[in-house]
C-alpha cells in the first residue's frame, strides 16, 4: 500500500467520523467508536490504515 493511498483513505475516514460526530451532537445521541479507530483514538494518533470504521450503540442522552 503506498503512502499515497494510506492518506487518501485517512482523511476521507476522518471526514466521515467528523460529519458523524456533528450529526449524532445536534440530534442528541451518542456513538462509539470500536476497533481499530477506537485503539487509534485512545492512543491518540494514527497507526495504520484502517478498511472501515466501526461503531456501536446509538443511544439518545
Amino acid at each position: 500500500m503506498t503512502q499515497e493511498i494510506f492518506d487518501a483513505r485517512t482523511v476521507s475516514q476522518l471526514k466521515v467520523l467528523s460529519e458523524i460526530s456533528a450529526i449524532t451532537e445536534r440530534l442528541e445521541i451518542e456513538f462509539w467508536l470500536r476497533g481499530g479507530w477506537a485503539i487509534d483514538f485512545l492512543l491518540g494518533k494514527i497507526t495504520r490504515s484502517h478498511e472501515d470504521i466501526d461503531l456501536t450503540s446509538f443511544s439518545v442522552r
